[in-house]
């Protein structure tokens, strides 16, 4: 029944849409954009770890570089459309090869060269998202999570573990947005800003990403997934006051496991230069019994940032737990602690250093010290925004 009602509803929309009059009122336009940042720095594993998954340099420069393809057009009407394709710089092609012990992918697989690519329709309605990209509940509350709004070094969730390596024995994560689906395509719609809210839905048919030539198998990824969110984002005086939640669910496509779940809430305040931010997200993916395919964990985060002039500095703090019926899985812990400082050196060029602590813990019973790893890293960097 809801997939025949969102069917009906997209049919009854696009027949609207072209009946309404609508025309160009110039030719759509391409443009380029994104970033790339150079970064070095040091850092360090506890000995025990390295020890027993091998030595890793304490010196490394690393790269992370993103070419947006961004079209757009205005219809005489007054409808918005843009598009978006996003070319990932750092990727191996299908013949590459790569340790896979330091990270890299097997030989014959490939990176996910197109990150994302969506396009947008917006007027007085609203707007329409359609596309791989961030589903409505991720959209709706990632820029208000606690370490999301008040980074300005490196990316906490993302760039932890490329200084202080996390063990695949810990099956705990530094990325706790509300996401079970990542980029896979979707249908979404995002209300208009009234009072300070806006609301969110998307519908996605398949988890799994990037199949675009022919319909997806039912047991190839989770389907028929919902994901929604609403926020709230509004100035009092001279504070500014943000809140989200979000939930997403989809139905299970792999047999004896329940329906995955995700949940969160984040709040945030802004006040003479200071920011403060404060999250909570449960994602839920477990089975009936034990499996060492069901895992969930949960997510805490804090952080504060400061602005003054071209400068900005911040403290954040991430803590997740796993919470799972599969014994090698339940307890795994970890703790990241993080302090930056960025300088603005001109439009879209910044400067960023970043000073890094982090903690992973195996929590199963009698694992040895090996499985777990703690350790530091100094990075600084330079990036460019277009």
């Amino acid at each position: 029944m809801k997939k025949q009602l969102l069917t009906t509803t997209a049919l009854v929309a696009a027949g609207v849409f072209a009946v309404s009059g609508a025309a160009l009122a110039q030719k759509p336009t391409l443009s380029l954009g994104g970033s790339t940042e150079q970064i070095f720095g040091v850092g360090e594993n506890s000995t025990a770890y390295d020890n027993a998954s091998g030595q890793r340099l304490g010196f490394d420069q690393h790269s992370d570089t993103e070419i947006h393809f961004n079209g757009s057009v205005t219809l005489d009407n007054g409808i918005k459309i843009r598009t978006r394709t996003e070319l990932e710089g750092e990727t191996i092609d299908n013949a590459g090869t790569a340790n896979i012990a330091n990270g890299g992918s097997a030989a014959g697989t490939s990176n996910d060269i197109i990150d994302e690519t969506w396009m947008r329709i917006s007027g007085s309605f609203g707007e329409v998202r359609l596309g791989s990209g961030d589903a409505a509940a991720q959209a709706m509350t990632t820029g208000y999570l606690g370490t999301w709004s008040t980074g300005v070094g490196q990316n906490l969730a993302f760039d932890t573990g490329d200084w202080v390596t996390n063990p695949t024995t810990v099956s705990v994560s530094t990325v706790g947005r509300i996401d079970l689906s990542s980029d896979a395509e979707h249908v979404s719609y995002f209300t208009p800003r009234f009072a300070g809210f806006q609301a969110g839905l998307s519908y996605i048919p398949s988890t799994q990403e990037d199949v675009n030539n022919g319909r997806s198998l039912t047991a190839a990824g989770d389907t028929e997934g919902w994901s929604m969110g609403v926020n709230f984002d509004r100035k009092f005086g001279g504070i500014g006051v943000g809140v989200a939640v979000g939930y997403a669910t989809a139905n299970e496509s792999t047999l004896g496991l329940d329906d995955p779940e995700s949940w969160g809430i984040a709040g945030r305040i802004d006040f003479a230069g200071f920011r403060v931010g404060l999250s909570w997200v449960d994602t839920q993916d477990q089975g009936t019994a034990i499996n060492t395919a069901s895992n969930g964990q949960e997510t805490f985060e804090a952080g504060i940032r400061y602005t003054f002039g071209p400068n900005a500095v911040s403290a954040q703090y991430l803590s997740a737990e796993a919470d799972s019926r599969a014994a090698a899985r339940d307890n795994d812990d970890l703790e990241t602690f993080w302090l930056a400082y960025r300088r603005t050196l001109g439009p879209g060029v910044f400067w960023k250093v970043s000073a890094i602590f982090a903690d992973y813990d195996d929590g199963a019973v009698g694992a040895a010290s090996g499985t777990s790893n703690d350790g530091q890293a100094l990075t600084t960097s330079i990036q460019i925004r277009f």
